[in-house]
């Protein structure tokens, strides 16, 4: 899953159409889901403040955003690998 990161608070200009997304809080972080289909939609961890997520494909233009880099490839599945020489970082990038 693409995630699309937003500086500072870009969170606080987002608007969602259709139902006001599910909000499920838990270890101190936020995430949304659609409460249709349950599909991931924000992520946003306080202790992060910096940063924002919304699922790439959530997005209305998504094809105006492209990546930069990769973050928390720590985490990538062992099998998966970007075919591109964006930079990569192991966690967030700050």
């Amino acid at each position: 899953m693409a995630w699309t990161f937003f500086p500072g608070a870009g969170h606080t200009s987002l608007t969602f159409e259709g139902s006001e997304p599910r909000l499920l809080e838990f270890a101190g972080r936020q995430r949304t889901f659609c409460p249709q289909c349950g599909s991931p939609i924000t992520f946003y961890d306080p202790s992060i403040p910096n940063q924002f997520e919304i699922t790439t494909c959530g997005l209305d233009q998504a094809a105006q955003l492209a990546p930069v880099d990769h973050n928390w490839i720590c985490d990538k599945l062992p099998w998966f690998e970007t075919a591109d020489h964006l930079p990569r970082h192991q966690r967030e990038t700050r």
